[in-house]
């Protein structure tokens, strides 16, 4: 029985330390989650003037942002998926077919 307290004991300091965890990841998850979000709103609506644009200029001037904020958030997205979604050329963009497949 002092054994079987013992792991009672051992078990009950386990289950609350398991909760208080839990709780600081959920918290953590509870902040990041809308961030990431708007993130990955923002990349993807970015990629969608620009594929519809075909040039870096005129979706800024859509977007009402830089054509450096855009070619950083084309950039992230491409890292993110780990593939290029753009041929860059002298008057514009085109879609690379894995940037045709993610526009679909």
């Amino acid at each position: 029985t002092l054994g079987m307290g013992l792991i009672l004991s051992s078990v009950s300091v386990f289950l609350r330390d398991m909760f208080y965890i839990y709780g600081i990841v959920m918290t953590i998850w509870m902040y990041l989650t809308p961030i990431m979000y708007d993130i990955s709103i923002n990349l993807y609506k970015t990629f969608c003037v620009v594929a519809q644009s075909k040039n870096y200029v005129d979706a800024s001037n859509k977007l009402h942002i830089s054509t450096t904020a855009i070619s950083k958030n084309i950039r992230q997205l491409e890292s993110l998926l780990g593939t290029t979604l753009f041929y860059r050329e002298k008057d514009g963009v085109k879609l690379t077919g894995a940037g045709q497949e993610f526009f679909k």
